[in-house]
């Protein structure tokens, strides 16, 4: 979740802002990460920041640092809930997910930088993905799982303006729940990649979804094995989308791959964070967990949740 304005950002964005004011400019909304307790992990569709330039003066620079926040209002416990940045909005929107009661849920809430509020109620999802398409100036909504009847995973798509929900398709990728989605500002199209579907089967596709065209299915010549549970961001100082870890028929993964539209690449990286699944331990499981019992699959799943990315400094 990301905190608005925390002490150590106050004082960068006061120039900033004040050099926007004199030019007639409406300052943006600007954050700093913060923790929040879900273990749904990174949300899909996070933008990366560039790296730090080889050889910056880093001699003021200011260390990263989670801040606890205490809102007066905020969402209950919850887990596999769907979270995505509201550029037009300036709003944090976090949407269905599983509550403490074993409940799928679709409450859909925002977050100010101070506060939660509720602004609507939408489908019941979990493990459903959720991302901003500057094109539409709306949230995108793919999939999950939470609709009546077993197993539940759904194959719709969805859009929410800040204040409604509209179930905009009900054709497109096979139904599945725990995909990877992002937008790519290069190449104009939310990409959604991989998922868990309704026959328990790890997917390996690749999809395409533009406002005009739809969703059609990709075909690259080189695809990340198939898996869920994966995390995808565009990371603007490689111009690509990456994509980190989830869960293959060989286990949870580690491996880093980037995608530019036409294929698939493996990255040799020289550092890797340990295999993570970013899931969730009450979404309604799937077949595998079914035979297990809730309760063995819960604690296989917080095992991989205890170490995050990497680290940072």
């Amino acid at each position: 979740m990301l905190e608005q304005n925390p002490k150590s950002c106050q004082r960068p964005l006061r120039r900033i802002t004040s050099l926007l004011t004199k030019r007639n400019l409406r300052p943006l909304a600007s954050f700093c990460l913060v923790l929040v307790g879900l273990t749904s992990g990174i949300a899909n569709g996070a933008t990366s920041q560039a790296a730090v330039p080889p050889g910056a003066n880093t001699a003021n620079r200011v260390a990263p640092a989670w801040h606890p926040l205490t809102p007066p209002t905020q969402p209950g416990p919850l887990s596999g809930a769907a979270m995505a940045y509201d550029r037009t909005d300036h709003t944090m929107v976090l949407w269905g997910g599983g509550d403490s009661a074993g409940a799928v849920v679709g409450t859909t809430w925002g977050f100010n930088g101070s506060t939660w509020h509720v602004l609507a109620s939408g489908p019941d999802r979990i493990r459903s993905t959720l991302v901003f398409d500057p094109q539409i100036h709306a949230l995108l909504a793919f999939g999950g799982n939470g609709i009546p009847g077993q197993p539940g995973i759904a194959g719709d798509t969805w859009t929410f303006n800040g204040s409604v929900w509209t179930q905009i398709a009900t054709s497109g990728p096979p139904a599945r729940e725990a995909a990877a989605m992002a937008y790519d500002p290069k190449l104009k199209e939310v990409v959604l990649f991989g998922g868990n579907s309704l026959l328990d089967q790890n997917l390996g596709d690749t999809w395409a979804w533009t406002p005009v065209g739809g969703w059609n299915e990709l075909s690259p010549a080189t695809s990340p094995p198939a898996r869920f549970g994966a995390t995808l961001s565009y990371d603007r100082s490689l111009g690509k989308l990456v994509l980190f870890g989830g869960e293959s028929s060989n286990g949870v993964q580690n491996d880093t791959w980037t995608f530019d539209g036409s294929t698939w690449q493996l990255l040799a990286t020289s550092t890797s964070p340990a295999p993570s699944l970013p899931g969730d331990d009450l979404r309604q499981p799937p077949a595998r967990c079914r035979r297990l019992g809730r309760a063995r699959c819960r604690g296989r799943v917080r095992r991989h949740l205890a170490t995050p990315w990497s680290a940072v400094d």
